[in-house]
């Protein structure tokens, strides 16, 4: 899942007695209790900072996170770009005891709940998304921080692995320029993901699956992304090893669950966990599965999000040219 917006309204919803009718002017109103600076950060680097004051009796403040970042099916943020993005929010508006910060975007704002725990902890709740809760921390005024260029959640590697953790990076910034270009070319998808199959099968018949343990979590991540988008018979030929992989903790349920439902499906078979579908009438309709009523119990065990969050993100509208749309 790729996010390359990131707020632009968030709720302020307050934990404890329902407070009605308040106003932010005042020591003692609640918005007084956000105002300073709260930082989240992934595997120990800063991921995104959130400064927050009162202006003339209103809350306002600047948030500070990736221009873009990449969440994987399980909710977890696994890559992030280099450049950062300041997000300007511009006025707070409390009813019903919740506070809104709006940023001034041009169109389809999404919305966040930000959430009262206590003096040094807030959530951060994207309600247009089924991921859990971002964790925030208040930090000291003076603390001079930034945001990290680079997720690095993988311990140093060799030369050897740390060389091909950079290739599988750029093959599969490649696959997603590809997947998110305006507008999009079915045609030259076909093309980078022909130029990447040598590569893909050199690498599974030196290593076999790439573990975590091998290439760390994000060069794991991006061989299973790049191989979602190959031929069949080579889906096939690693789905057993990656099986393996996943028993033993070396490689992420949610993405193997998504492989196999989509051989199932290429295949004419019903899928097991529910991760593939088809778009009518810009609905998202899942292909067969496998004992439905049990659905949702199977994909909490493979830490899949439940059907009814996960099915309104899939059939975004996309795009191809002309040409290949006749």
């Amino acid at each position: 899942m790729r996010l390359s917006k990131f707020v632009a309204v968030v709720t302020i919803v307050f934990v404890g007695p329902c407070l009605m009718g308040w106003k932010t002017a005042g020591q003692d109103a609640p918005a007084q209790r956000f105002v300073g600076k709260w930082v989240m950060t992934v595997s120990g680097q800063t991921f995104l900072i959130l400064s927050l004051k009162i202006t003339d009796g209103r809350l306002t403040g600047v948030m500070t996170r990736p221009d873009h970042f990449q969440i994987d099916a399980s909710g977890n943020i696994v890559k992030m770009s280099a450049k950062s993005r300041e997000i300007w929010l511009v006025q707070a508006v409390g009813t019903n005891g919740h506070l809104e910060l709006l940023e001034q975007a041009e169109k389809d704002p999404e919305r966040f709940e930000l959430i009262f725990v206590d003096l040094s902890n807030i959530l951060l709740q994207d309600t247009g998304a089924p991921i859990p809760p971002w964790k925030l921390k208040r930090l000291n005024d003076n603390e001079d921080i930034k945001i990290a260029s680079h997720l690095s959640v993988d311990a140093p590697k060799s030369k050897e692995i740390t060389a091909l953790q950079q290739e599988l990076r750029r093959m599969a910034a490649e696959d997603q320029a590809a997947r998110t270009a305006n507008p999009v070319s079915m045609k030259q998808m076909r093309l980078v993901d022909q130029r990447h199959y040598p590569r893909l099968l050199q690498i599974y018949e030196k290593y076999g699956w790439p573990t975590f343990s091998l290439v760390g979590k994000e060069a794991a991540h991006d061989y299973w992304l790049l191989v979602q988008h190959q031929r069949l018979d080579f889906q096939k030929m690693v789905l057993s090893d990656m099986e393996r992989a996943t028993a033993k903790g070396e490689a992420s349920k949610a993405e193997f669950a998504q492989l196999y439902d989509r051989v199932m499906v290429y295949e004419g078979k019903p899928q097991r966990w529910g991760t593939q579908a088809k778009c009518q009438k810009g609905k998202a309709v899942l292909y067969e599965v496998d004992d439905p009523v049990n659905l949702d119990q199977r994909r909490a065990e493979m830490n899949l999000w439940p059907l009814k969050d996960y099915l309104p993100t899939l059939c975004h509208a996309t795009q191809v040219t002309k040409k290949e749309r006749n």
